[in-house]
């Protein structure tokens, strides 16, 4: 077991330093004003460090994310070694995110330009370690437990914790973290804000965006190779652990026929699943399906009440925007009488009209109940608001 940890340690060693750098190197380049009297070398040390531990963070929350549906039966629990790394690093990331915390309050207030910056680039930082972190664990294929086993020893042996794992064989360019985390802990006015959460209170929200880096990145690479199936297969995988984005993926591949065999049918069953998981491109997708008429009658009424909730709903620019440019397409051909008719629309309505060419097959994957389902748009939608106070619903 010793010596499986000293070689995992060397090639953890690739995975963290194009992170720390690339932070180190913005942080440089942007010219970041200082914390009171802290010396500029100084700052750089510590947001280095706190890149470091972010990184090596978030790539526990990557194995928790990716492993622990994998490993119930396993006699490694994923969970069990997520607290223990935790609780023994608890100092190093407690001294990282109260600098975190400090310096980014500092900056948003002297210099927002800098907050801007630096945030993004602690940000990608993380983000392409964890991505280095996955490729070294799963080398881009999809995880299974023999995998998610063997990258879970790096998190139980305790040697290759923050504090020590510059002694070991490989980490030794790391060790000026431990000692600036330490500095950190040490300053006299040092104390924990009480709004900040470690550890697996924390875990929900970071396992939401790096969680499935590890799945996505085999995906990827199925499709470099020309593997539309296997491709599919990881996005269903994602999308039966209710993951309504990959759900929308293989509904897209099926509808363009993308390295797979085109089935429109499919593809909305697809689509729908992604909607009952939330995912509001796959209700914008049936909106497109609805009013192009693609093996379904065309119906404007519907296609118009994807497209407005879908703007009101969506959790990102990307998603709004291709909502927004279908109504656009949409123009005069929706007339006021069906915008009173899709503002007094109920979800529940929706939903069933949604559902109604697909009922009888069974469904792909088990999605979520509506939560308020009688609710109309005019209700939720600002577009339709006064369509639906001037509108007379049955």
């Amino acid at each position: 077991m010793k010596s499986k940890s000293k070689s995992k340690g060397r090639k953890m060693r690739l995975a963290m330093p194009g992170a720390v750098v690339v932070f180190l190197l913005l942080c440089t380049v942007s010219s970041i004003a200082q914390i009171t009297q802290l010396p500029l070398a100084e700052v750089e040390k510590r947001n280095a460090a706190a890149a470091f531990a972010t990184t090596r963070e978030a790539s526990l929350f990557l194995l928790v994310g990716e492993c622990s549906h994998l490993m119930v039966n396993s006699n490694v629990n994923m969970n069990t070694i997520a607290r223990g790394w935790f609780d023994r690093n608890k100092p190093e990331m407690e001294a990282t995110y109260t600098w975190l915390d400090r310096y980014f309050s500092h900056l948003k207030v002297t210099n927002p330009e800098g907050f801007k910056q630096a945030s993004t680039a602690l940000a990608r930082a993380t983000g392409n370690g964890v991505l280095q972190a996955s490729r070294l664990f799963f080398s881009r294929k999809p995880p299974d437990i023999t995998h998610c086993e063997k990258a879970a020893i790096t998190y139980s042996t305790p040697q290759l914790d923050l504090k020590i794992s510059a002694t070991n064989p490989g980490f030794e360019q790391f060790a000026e973290f431990p000692a600036t985390l330490a500095r950190v802990r040490t300053e006299p006015n040092f104390a924990v804000p009480p709004n900040l959460k470690f550890g697996m209170e924390k875990a929900a929200q970071s396992i939401a965006s790096v969680g499935s880096v590890a799945s996505l990145d085999a995906a990827e690479a199925a499709k470099e190779r020309g593997d539309g199936a296997g491709r599919a297969a990881i996005f269903k995988g994602l999308a039966e652990r209710g993951d309504g984005h990959a759900a929308t993926q293989v509904g897209l591949m099926y509808l363009n026929g993308e390295q797979v065999q085109r089935d429109a049918v499919h593809a909305y069953r697809w689509f729908y699943a992604a909607w009952s998981l939330s995912d509001m491109d796959g209700l914008n997708a049936m909106g497109v399906m609805n009013r192009d008429g693609i093996e379904l009658p065309v119906n404007l009424p519907l296609a118009g009440a994807a497209f407005y909730l879908t703007t009101a709903a969506a959790r990102n620019r990307e998603t709004f925007d291709r909502a927004s440019n279908n109504l656009d397409k949409l123009g005069s051909r929706i007339d006021s009488d069906t915008r009173s008719q899709i503002a007094c629309m109920r979800l529940s309505v929706l939903d069933d009209a949604l559902r109604a060419p697909i009922r009888e097959l069974v469904p792909v994957v088990q999605g979520k109940s509506i939560s308020n389902s009688g609710r109309r748009l005019g209700e939720i939608v600002k577009e339709l608001s006064g369509t639906y106070k001037t509108a007379t619903c049955n």
